[in-house]
């Protein structure tokens, strides 16, 4: 079967403040943050037999349903820096974070794209190391 890289952008509010930098991101601030979440896996093949997942990789509904409980319902309109369990609330540890959590719940999602701003993007792509979550993860 093709295979095949889908994705689905959410977008949430939240504070935080960046402990230790020599900025103006020091100080508590907000972003309306953009999230991309991609998926990769092989496209369903379409059959006489009903199957709602066919051609599909997989149902963009379910990552909704995924992104909402993991990420979304744990960072909408929170301060970021009590409630995420990460080092620093940098875009990229943000990122780090999300991906694992959607990935140790479904493994076809392979990347996580933060946007903070229109301007400001950090991607992070799956790789086995971070199953070693002491790099990231707020003890």
């Amino acid at each position: 079967m093709p295979n095949a890289v889908i994705s689905r952008r959410f977008s949430f509010s939240a504070a935080h403040k960046l402990l230790n930098h020599n900025g103006q991101c020091a100080n508590l601030h907000g972003h309306t943050y953009d999230v991309e979440v991609f998926i990769s896996g092989p496209i369903q093949p379409v059959t006489d037999v009903a199957a709602s997942s066919e051609g599909m990789v997989i149902d963009f509904r379910y990552i909704k349903d995924l992104f909402y409980e993991r990420v979304r319902d744990v960072c909408d309109h929170r301060f970021l820096n009590e409630v995420v369990p990460v080092k620093a609330t940098t875009a990229e540890m943000l990122a780090l974070w999300m991906l694992y959590e959607l990935h140790t719940a479904y493994v076809g999602i392979v990347g996580v794209k933060v946007c903070e701003q229109a301007d400001t993007t950090a991607t992070v792509e799956w790789d086995e190391s971070m199953n070693d979550t002491s790099f990231w993860r707020k003890a």
